[in-house]
């Protein structure tokens, strides 16, 4: 998911807007976090984003899911929405759990 605003960034409409979309494969800078999150979860038993829910990266929470800025981001205003049940995957999550007016309220702030 991202937010897109005017032509310098490569939107074809004029008014800011957001836009989700899905890759056939995991970007390399994924991977390289996904990987790093194993190890830690190898080294530790924890989870590594269950543990940086810090405060002040905190954005907002809901009873399944929890939203936050990640410590160094990557891109200007990226939020990552996490469960709070740990799947792998998705479209492994309990349909009940995953609220679709949560997730696209995020975009509309």
């Amino acid at each position: 998911m991202f937010k897109n605003h005017g032509a310098s960034a490569g939107a074809s409409m004029s008014h800011s807007h957001s836009q989700m979309m899905a890759l056939p494969i995991v970007p390399a800078t994924v991977s390289a976090r996904l990987a790093s999150m194993k190890d830690h979860f190898d080294q530790t038993g924890k989870c590594f984003i269950c543990e940086i829910q810090r405060e002040d990266l905190l954005i907002d929470s809901s009873t399944n899911f929890f939203s936050l800025v990640p410590f160094a981001a990557t891109f200007p205003f990226e939020i990552w929405i996490v469960p709070r049940y740990h799947s792998a995957h998705f479209h492994e999550l309990d349909v009940e759990k995953v609220p679709v007016v949560y997730l696209l309220s995020l975009l509309a702030s």
